[in-house]
């Protein structure tokens, strides 16, 4: 039986998904895969599109609302699936908007779930608390309401599903038991570093390094308490230039505040400790590229998914930051890292065995 004509759309702009977009693309570019075809949406400011027959770039400089996009390329994206004779599209809540309305099957890719993200209590320190006033806190919860709305749409619209760890399923499970039931859904481990071969750390630097988005959910304000109790300093990456001048201004103990650097994989190299506080981390895949760069990994027990690519004092650490920061400062300061960053290396390896993107069209034929 011939393959069917899918579609992938996924984001391009900072973080972990960044390498798996660019992922897709090498791979679209390598002609691999002549049934396969990309509508990518991307931030101008860190990426430039080139001409492809088979990849639809479109600037968003607004990337998490797509409201502009929308408004301006929803005909092309319609012309691009009729011409073309697309089956199927994957979307995940950010893109979906965009292909509800055009006639095309549309698989559901669920890596990240608004609902139990919002479920957790908002952080109480002084860094997340800028004078709100009631009604922008009325408003931040309308919106909470109406993306949680959206997601349930998105997931009962869609005829299958793929979600990327055990924990997004179980969350699946338990939040939207009634939009999936009958529905077809497989665990495919996403990662960032698919068909790479990172280079390993090789650095005596004592310093810490922290990567990622500065939100509620990634719990920064743990290691600015960290800062006070350790002597080694934290790099915090992924500021907005806004909350850098914020933060800059405090001056918090051993915290350097750093904007984003597109190229972070040479940034890396340079810190022996990465360290990953989030309360709400469905399958981290800094954590998983910072694994198979062999960094010594400490993450938060309660984030779910980091259970499931860590073993504790193995391949990595877990430590409950909510209850126990001074854990991470007798792992800093007594520590045995022998051996664990070939494991968290082999681990890794381990994540990248399958070819993620042959094991999604597989799914979406089946």
């Amino acid at each position: 039986m011939k393959d069917k004509v899918i579609a992938i759309s996924l984001i391009l702009n900072k973080g972990g998904m960044s390498d798996v977009a660019k992922y897709y693309i090498d791979e679209t570019i390598s002609e691999k895969y002549n049934s396969l075809f990309l509508v990518v949406f991307f931030d101008p400011n860190i990426f430039t599109p080139f001409d492809h027959d088979r990849i639809l770039f479109i600037a968003d400089n607004n990337l998490r609302l797509f409201k502009n996009a929308y408004s301006k390329k929803h005909d092309e994206i319609e012309g691009f699936i009729l011409k073309n004779r697309i089956d199927s599209i994957v979307v995940d809540y950010y893109t979906y908007d965009h292909f509800r309305n055009i006639d095309v099957k549309l698989i559901g890719d669920v890596h990240y779930l608004i609902k139990p993200s919002h479920s957790f209590e908002t952080p109480k320190h002084e860094i997340y608390e800028n004078e709100i006033s009631k009604n922008i806190e009325i408003f931040m919860n309308v919106e909470k309401l109406k993306k949680e709305r959206q997601e349930r749409r998105f997931i009962t619209a869609c005829e299958k599903i793929i979600v990327n760890s055990n924990y997004t399923l179980d969350l699946l499970q338990q939040y939207y038991a009634t939009e999936i039931k009958q529905k077809t859904i497989e665990v495919i481990n996403v990662s960032p570093v698919v068909g790479r071969n990172h280079e390993v750390i090789k650095t005596d630097s004592q310093d810490i390094i922290y990567h990622g988005r500065f939100n509620m959910v990634k719990r920064i304000d743990h290691l600015i308490e960290l800062g006070k109790i350790i002597d080694q300093k934290i790099h915090l990456y992924g500021a907005s230039p806004e909350m850098k001048e914020i933060l800059d201004k405090k001056k918090y103990k051993n915290i350097v505040i750093h904007n984003w650097v597109t190229d972070i994989d040479s940034t890396l190299l340079m810190h022996n400790v990465h360290i990953f506080p989030s309360m709400y981390e469905p399958w981290g895949l800094a954590l998983t590229k910072s694994m198979a760069m062999g960094a010594i990994c400490i993450a938060n027990s309660n984030a779910g998914g980091h259970r499931l690519q860590i073993k504790d004092k193995e391949d990595g650490f877990l430590v409950d930051f909510t209850h126990d920061l001074k854990a991470i400062k007798d792992i800093l300061d007594h520590g045995q890292f022998d051996n664990i960053s070939l494991k968290a290396r082999t681990k890794a390896q381990k994540f990248l065995s399958t070819d993620y993107l042959k094991e999604i069209l597989r799914f979406i034929n089946d």
